[in-house]
């Protein structure tokens, strides 16, 4: 009897293990002072009778916990369906030329949140759980994604893909890529997104929404604030989405930050400690309005300031140790036949004089004869690239792996094609195949790009790891890790990983990324040899520069830190964080 009870116990201890909902990672984020002023002037020559609606600042977990929240004013609180909240204050007949004043003041404790996303476990949602999302999946009169030319582009991008993870990144590449960004716009719908292909980032949210809805993704408005968590500076409302994607749940994508190539990831899946969430399911943020239902005569203005007080330590850091190799193996990509190299040869030859038809055929006829010589086939998809007929090659592939369906070399070209192309899942699925059979670094540098572009960040770490073991000088293979460590923000592993990479790798980007990274954690004298080597290596980029600047003025040295900042400033217009190094040096 008692072996029956503990095998009844372990299959239910399995079957909620199978249907665990995998956690977030939770990381040390930043504590603010958040100081809002919101003032309605009464214009006309009339009392008016006032009533201002204020986004009741709440804790949110896991993103943000509220210390103490205080009003100059005593207002009501109203709730929504949906659980968001209103602090609301009421002006009765406020005098002609006098103004309405609500201030509050906010302690908050904002963390960053990464959802370790897997395409391999996200799965549809059941019909009951769908039934429960169904608000989320429905048209309203600025998410019309009802509308044909909607339903339309979601179907066009997203047809025969079934995996809901995949549907997503498909529509959210798009949006963030086809859309052009301009801030200042007034907010308009989905629809006017999609005829003039121009918004701002509470537009771009609605425009996202629409197809994701179309496509049968429950997607959900925030607003609320954006903080720079570095600074401290007066922030900027802010508008993003939450998309439901099973077992995790609500996770958030803001395609706006996205837009930036450098934050593609950024904006998929996370929530840096810069956010800060107001409500949910509403399209606005601050509201003012009259109990008589009469139009107002004056403007309501609002300004809030973010100081920051300080960092939290992480108590759940995740820290990946990699595996690097002492002794450097050669080079995979020497060829010892004499035809590959002859060949070689010849495609470089056509491709220096522009004729990249002759170039793919000399390289498919390669292929065709040594189907798993890996430099032929990323020669090939850089030439077919140039030519912008990647859709063709993969084609091409396919065909070749119904004769030889097992080849190594053939699926690694149709996963790099898929890759190129975007189709994630696709190319995940040839480079898994491959790499079983051919163990070659370029392989595994693919598989583990493909992970960490899909933001399955632990099994990146995993192939590129093998990657590493076997090329330890690769540049590309040494440069992916280094992303992955700064999507990780575990700022000490990437400082000591870019250090040890800048012995392998003759390329200023590791010393410059080490000095970055120690910066991150306020340790400035170990920054400042890497930063010196960084502009020693290449003093054409202000950036490197301005950090050794930094680094000077926080070691001691500071007339000759701020000498150099202002020559990066001069010399590179177009770095990163130009404008903290700009308030850097007025102090």
């Amino acid at each position: 009897m008692k072996k029956i009870i503990l095998l009844i116990i372990a299959i239910f201890f399995l079957i909620g293990a199978a249907y665990a909902r995998p956690a977030a990672i939770i990381k040390g984020g930043d504590v603010f002072n958040l100081e809002g002023t919101l003032t309605y002037t009464n214009r006309s020559d009339q009392p008016e009778n006032v009533i201002i609606s204020v986004p009741e600042l709440r804790s949110v977990p896991p993103y943000q916990e509220v210390l103490w929240l205080k009003y100059n004013y005593k207002g009501g609180l109203l709730e929504g369906t949906k659980g968001e909240r209103w602090r609301v204050f009421t002006y009765s007949k406020l005098p002609p030329g006098k103004t309405a004043k609500i201030v509050f003041t906010a302690k908050i404790k904002i963390y960053d949140v990464v959802f370790p996303l897997d395409a391999d476990i996200v799965r549809e949602p059941g019909k009951e759980l769908l039934a429960n999302l169904s608000y989320w999946l429905a048209p309203d009169s600025y998410i019309q994604s009802d509308a044909p030319g909607i339903k339309g582009l979601a179907l066009s991008l997203t047809g025969g893909i079934k995996n809901p993870y995949y549907k997503t990144l498909a529509l959210y590449d798009y949006v963030r890529e086809n859309i052009k960004f301009d801030l200042t716009l007034k907010p308009v719908t989905a629809l006017e997104v999609l005829k003039n292909r121009i918004a701002q980032c509470s537009d771009a949210t609605y425009y996202l929404m629409a197809l994701l809805r179309a496509a049968g993704i429950p997607a959900r408005f925030v607003n609320g604030i954006h903080i720079n968590p570095g600074e401290g500076k007066v922030p900027l409302t802010h508008a993003w989405t939450e998309i439901y994607l099973e077992p995790y749940g609500w996770v958030p994508v803001d395609v706006t930050l996205g837009r930036f190539p450098s934050n593609r990831l950024v904006g998929f899946g996370e929530q840096s400690g810069g956010y800060v969430i107001f409500n949910r399911d509403v399209k606005h943020c601050f509201k003012i309005e009259n109990r008589d239902m009469k139009k107002l005569s004056g403007k309501m203005k609002w300004k809030m300031f973010a100081e920051r007080l300080g960092t939290i330590k992480d108590p759940r850091p995740l820290n990946l140790k990699l595996r690097i190799p002492e002794n450097p193996s050669q080079s995979w990509d020497t060829a010892g036949d004499r035809q590959i190299r002859i060949t070689m040869e010849l495609v470089n030859k056509a491709g220096s004089a522009g004729d990249l038809k002759a170039a793919q055929g000399l390289l498919e006829k390669e292929i065709e004869r040594v189907p798993d010589y890996i430099p032929a086939h990323r020669k090939l998809v850089e030439v077919v690239q140039s030519q912008n007929g990647l859709r063709g090659l993969l084609n091409t592939y396919e065909q070749l792996l119904k004769n030889k369906p097992g080849s190594p070399g053939l699926l690694y070209g149709a996963g790099i094609t898929s890759f190129s192309l975007g189709r994630y899942e696709p190319a995940i699925e040839y480079l898994r195949k491959s790499v079983h059979k051919l163990k070659h670094p370029s392989v595994y540098l693919a598989l583990g790009l493909a992970y960490m572009d899909s933001k399955q960040f632990r099994k990146s770490f995993g192939a590129l790891d093998e990657a590493l073991a076997l090329d330890p000088n690769n540049i590309n293979v040494n440069g992916a890790l280094a992303n992955l460590l700064t999507y990780d923000t575990d700022w000490l592993s990437l400082a000591e990983f870019c250090a040890s990479a800048s012995e392998r790798v003759s390329n200023s980007f590791f010393p410059g990324q080490a000095a970055y990274a120690y910066t991150k954690i306020e340790r400035f004298k170990d920054a400042v040899p890497w930063a010196e080597k960084a502009v020693q290596m290449d003093d054409s980029l202000g950036w490197y520069k301005a950090l050794l600047g930094w680094c000077y003025m926080e070691t001691g040295k500071k007339e000759e830190g701020k000498k150099l900042v202002k020559e990066a400033l001069k010399q590179d217009t177009g770095f990163m964080d130009r404008k903290f190094y700009e308030e850097l040096i007025k102090k």
